[in-house]
Formats: C-alpha cells, structure tokens, sequence
C-alpha cells in the first residue's frame, strides 16, 4: 500500500443556524461568497476541497506549509465576507442565550 501525507484543513461557519434564522437568502449568499474565495486559496495553495457539507469543508493539502499559508489567507478573506447589503447589528440578529428579551 502507497502511503502519503496528507494535512486536512477542517471548517465551518459559527453561528450558521443561527444566522439561517434571522435572514436565510443573505447568509446563503455571504456563504456562496465565502465558499468561491475559500475554493480559489485551496487551489492557489495546490490544495483540493473533498467534502461539502452545508457550511463546512474538508480540504486536503501535501504540504503543511502551504495548508497553514491558506488558512490564514483564509481567515483574513472570510473576516470580510459579510451579508450583501447592510446587515443588522449583532444585537439586532437575536438576543443572546438567556437574555431576558
């Protein structure tokens, strides 16, 4: 049997139900937003996406280095990814757990 290395980069968006909830049609295309940029730095980082589901993937990559390299360029990218147009406030979105609202 052939072995390889093999580095799996794991993600999803917190707070996908929740943000499901409060606008379905905007969280869905922030997420198609977020998922064409995520796609793009796994291939520019010589990766491959194996497996979707909902908002989570698996990505896999043979260099440590370059999966590193593309979850950070990952986590910069997606902290722009927003609602199109003007989303609520946080605390417009939904009270937090426990809140007496």
């Amino acid at each position: 049997m052939e072995r390889k290395l093999a580095v799996i980069l794991a993600a999803d968006v917190v707070g996908f139900s929740r943000l499901m909830e409060v606008d379905e049609e905007r969280t869905h295309a922030a997420l198609n937003t977020c998922n064409s940029a995520i796609a793009g730095l796994v291939s520019k980082h010589s990766g491959r996406i194996f497996a979707v589901a909902g908002d989570s993937f698996l990505a896999e990559f043979a260099s440590p280095v370059e999966a590193m390299r593309a979850a950070i360029e990952f986590q910069e990218d997606v902290s722009g990814c927003e609602f199109r147009g003007n989303p609520p406030p946080h605390s417009e979105m939904m009270p937090p757990p426990n809140s007496e609202n």
